[in-house]
This record gives C-alpha cells, sequence and structure tokens, in this order.
C-alpha cells in the first residue's frame, strides 16, 4: 500500500507517518519532560510578544525621525 507523501514547492517528497507511527511519536514526546506542550495562556503569551519583538531595519516610517 502506499504511504502518503507531501510535496513542497522546490520538489522535495516527504512520507508522512501512519496513523500507528503517529502515535508512538506522539506518546514519546508526551513522555519527554524537557518537551512539554504549551498551555494556552503560553501559546496566547507567545503570540502578543512576536508583535512587539525585534524592531525592524530599515528607514523610519515618514513622519518619525531616525534616533
Amino acid at each position: 500500500m502506499p504511504r502518503d507523501t507531501v510535496k513542497t514547492r522546490d520538489g522535495r517528497v516527504f512520507e508522512l507517518p501512519t496513523d500507528e507511527e503517529d502515535a508512538e511519536i506522539h506518546a514519546a514526546a508526551m513522555a519527554d519532560p524537557d518537551a512539554r506542550p504549551y498551555t494556552d495562556a503560553e501559546r496566547e503569551e507567545a503570540r502578543t510578544r512576536r508583535q512587539f519583538g525585534r524592531p525592524s531595519i530599515g528607514r523610519p516610517p515618514y513622519g518619525e525621525p531616525k534616533i
């Protein structure tokens, strides 16, 4: 039986895991104490922090002087 695949824009082809393999991967990830999943609050905090990250490089917007 052929496996499901995904083709990228540059032509690479990746085989997707079967349901059994995916369950094994998920169980191994959940068993790792250093790799716990985000809570909803942590995910929201990361999303809001992304908006206030490093300033973009380049010319300042019109009307705002360079500091």
